[in-house]
């Protein structure tokens, strides 16, 4: 296995571009959606069906990204 000697870590801008464009939110943040009466994991930067805003989960930290501006 090679050294990770000049590796370069992303930048949370770099890492946006990978992923498509869209906000990368904090490590450890974990949202909720409510699909009739059942709670869902759901992304935190993406409305819920109905264009409804994410819950975010306890213990998640409050800049999570949510509101706004969501994608």
């Amino acid at each position: 296995m090679k050294n990770l000697n000049g590796i370069k870590k992303l930048s949370r801008k770099d890492l946006k571009n990978i992923m498509g464009g869209t906000r990368v939110p904090p490590a450890g943040c974990s949202c909720f959606c409510y699909i009739g009466s059942v709670k869902v994991s759901h992304s935190c930067t993406t409305y819920c069906p109905g264009d409804v805003i994410p819950g975010i989960d306890p213990g998640s930290p409050s800049n999570c990204g949510t509101p706004p501006p969501l994608n």
